[in-house]
């Protein structure tokens, strides 16, 4: 289960997403070291990690993190 904990070392992708200053949400269809892209109804976009708060959601759970933290390659984070 995902927690605000444990968010870091799951895979981001699939999860429904929002980002603070940004209106639109969607779901996260791939990541890299700097950028999540998300698909949205609006069509797909790339957000900045860093300097947003972001919000996750897998079923009922949900979790919000610093971009920050999520910084750096999906496999690097697990290493950290």
């Amino acid at each position: 289960m995902i927690t605000q904990e444990n968010i870091r070392l799951h895979e981001l992708v699939g999860l429904a997403a929002s980002a603070s200053g940004y209106i639109r949400e969607g779901m996260v269809i791939d990541e890299t070291k700097n950028m999540i892209l998300l698909d949205t109804a609006a069509g797909r976009i790339m957000l900045p990690k860093a300097g947003r708060l972001w919000r996750f959601a897998s079923g009922r759970t949900s979790c919000t993190v610093q971009g920050e933290s999520l910084a750096g390659r999906p496999h690097e984070r697990l290493k950290r």
